[in-house]
Formats: structure tokens, C-alpha cells, sequence
């Protein structure tokens, strides 16, 4: 089991990562600020990913990371409602 948790929380952040970076290339193509939202969303579920995997390979009790955790999600979506509601 622990090689599967560790392996989506690895793609995961991976997947996260390249979202940011392709949403930071749209921004600096198109100059339009609703994308840096997106990708500044993108980046914190990179930085969110970046602590369960730490989180995996450090403690056995991934309830000790959980508020961390949540306080990414929601700034993340915080950051997506923001971006899409800007004029």
C-alpha cells in the first residue's frame, strides 16, 4: 500500500508542477493576471504535494500534516475563485 500512496502523491506533485509551469508560460503569453491566479493555485497544490510526500517518508501519522494540508487546499481555491471572478 505504501508504494501506491507514495507513487500517486509523486505524480501528483509532478502533475502539479507542470501545471504551474505551463500556466506561468500561458501568463507571459497572453499577460492576462486571471492566469497568474491559476498558476499561483497550481503552485500551492506543488507545495501541497511537496509536503505529503514529505509527510510519506518522514511520519507514519499523515494526520500530523492535515491542517498544513488543508490550509493549502484552501488558499488553492481561494486562488482559482479569485482568478476566475477578476474583471
Amino acid at each position: 500500500m505504501a508504494l501506491l500512496e507514495n507513487s500517486v502523491a509523486g505524480f501528483l506533485t509532478v502533475f502539479a508542477l507542470l501545471l504551474a509551469v505551463l500556466a506561468v508560460l500561458a501568463y507571459r503569453r497572453s499577460g492576462n493576471p486571471k492566469v497568474l491566479g491559476i498558476a499561483l493555485a497550481f503552485a500551492l497544490f506543488f507545495a501541497k504535494g511537496l509536503v505529503v510526500t514529505w509527510a510519506l517518508f518522514t511520519t507514519t501519522r499523515l494526520d500530523a500534516v492535515w491542517v498544513p494540508m488543508a490550509a493549502f487546499d484552501t488558499v488553492a481555491l481561494l486562488a482559482f475563485y479569485a482568478s476566475a471572478l477578476k474583471s
